[in-house]
């Protein structure tokens, strides 16, 4: 069995690794002996970061593998060296359809995939459809799994997005509002619903944990301005920070430590570095900014937290996995239905009109309310799991 999945992630973003982290763990437990190989934008991270081999995602540049024992076979395939625009795109679509013509399984795994926010209706619109076309064409098995709608701003992204999922033999949307969204859109085929895939993770965070606190903390979870515009100084980003600041300020007048925690460095660290220079000099003692570069790092970091305050998608959804309740700052949709698909909606600020009134009320709430949503977030997460177990099947049941 040889398995493709598709993806424009990178290790930067540790939901995107997560995500590829539990569908492996998934894959490899149901089918011992599985080759599994990821189509992202840097084969070379997919090695570091995921332990399996890689394919470009554009089908230019080298395939790369792991090495030792437990090595795959070298991915097929000439390299392109570059030449004039017309030919080397011709060259790496013909390295593409040799490469999908090898797979029995070609899965489109996980988040925000249905998007043209980066680069239009000819970045991963464009990508996923071309790659698709070229696997139905030489016979591999197609599925959908988790993934979610964020933005089709351009009538042209919707037709490859479309087209792209009719031509699938499976689809399983993260949550009821893409499903929804995308009936509106003209999506009449067969498709089916399933939690988020970051929520089967199995991980061992005792191989990460730092040293336990002696104090009782709140990690926050910040976002970059970057998530849904280009502008850094957009002005609800400004108040976003300065009303956080200020519930931090609130948390750690209760005596409580406050834990930054990334999981989107690269873009949010910045602001997780002016979130700390916000809070009043007075709790500087009692903030730390943590660093979180792989999956199991966060997990570590988070767990033990009293809450999380996220405004991250996976921020949020890796704190739920650690066992810790969330109160989220939603940016966006897709954190709003997450929460609302965990039962805590109640503890829910939209990013773009919250007042630090507002949040510390949630906060408030949920440090009250904390052994009941402990028990909540347990159960959820594992009738999540039971319910991914089913659509793991039902994928490999195509082949």
């Amino acid at each position: 069995m040889r398995v493709g999945l598709l993806s424009p992630s990178s290790s930067r973003n540790l939901g995107d690794t997560a995500i590829q982290m539990t569908v492996i763990q998934n894959l490899r437990a149901r089918m011992p002996g599985i080759e599994i190989i990821g189509i992202y934008p840097d084969p070379h991270d997919t090695v570091r970061s995921l332990g399996i081999g890689g394919f470009p995602l554009d089908g230019c540049g080298p395939a790369a593998n792991p090495v030792g024992p437990n090595a795959v076979p070298q991915i097929g395939g000439e390299v392109d060296h570059g030449g004039e625009m017309g030919r080397r795109r011709w060259r790496a679509l013909k390295r593409i359809a040799t490469f999908v013509g090898s797979l029995d399984l070609l899965l489109v795994s996980g988040g925000g995939q249905l998007d043209d926010f980066w680069g239009g209706p000819w970045g991963h619109p464009f990508r996923i459809f071309k790659w698709l076309a070229l696997a139905r064409l030489h016979g591999a098995r197609i599925a959908f799994m988790g993934v979610g709608l964020d933005r089709l701003a351009n009538r042209l992204s919707r037709f490859f997005v479309l087209s792209a999922l009719r031509l699938a033999h499976y689809r399983a949307f993260r949550d009821g509002g893409t499903l929804a969204a995308l009936k509106a859109l003209g999506l009449h085929a067969p498709s089916h619903l399933c939690p988020d895939l970051a929520f089967g993770l199995q991980f061992d965070v005792s191989q990460n944990m730092p040293q336990p606190e002696t104090e009782a903390f709140i990690a926050v979870n910040p976002i970059s301005v970057k998530t849904w515009a280009n502008d850094d100084t957009d002005d609800r980003h400004k108040l976003y920070l300065q009303h956080l600041a200020a519930a931090c300020d609130w948390i750690a007048g209760r005596g409580l430590r406050v834990h930054i925690v990334c999981s989107q460095s690269a873009m949010d660290r910045p602001f997780a570095v002016r979130l700390q220079e916000l809070i009043q000099r007075r709790f500087s003692s009692r903030i730390k900014l943590c660093d979180a570069p792989r999956v199991g790092d966060f997990l570590a970091q988070v767990r033990g937290a009293n809450i999380v305050i996220a405004s991250r998608l996976h921020g949020a959804i890796l704190s739920l996995v650690a066992g810790v309740p969330v109160v989220a700052i939603s940016p966006i949709r897709k954190v709003t239905q997450l929460m609302e698909d965990v039962g805590l909606a109640d503890y829910t600020v939209e990013l773009q009109n919250f007042t630090s009134a507002d949040l510390i009320e949630r906060i408030r709430s949920a440090l009250d309310q904390r052994p009941g949503l402990q028990r909540q977030v347990t159960e959820r997460v594992q009738t999540f799991c039971t319910t991914l177990a089913r659509t793991y099947d039902d994928v490999l049941a195509l082949v």
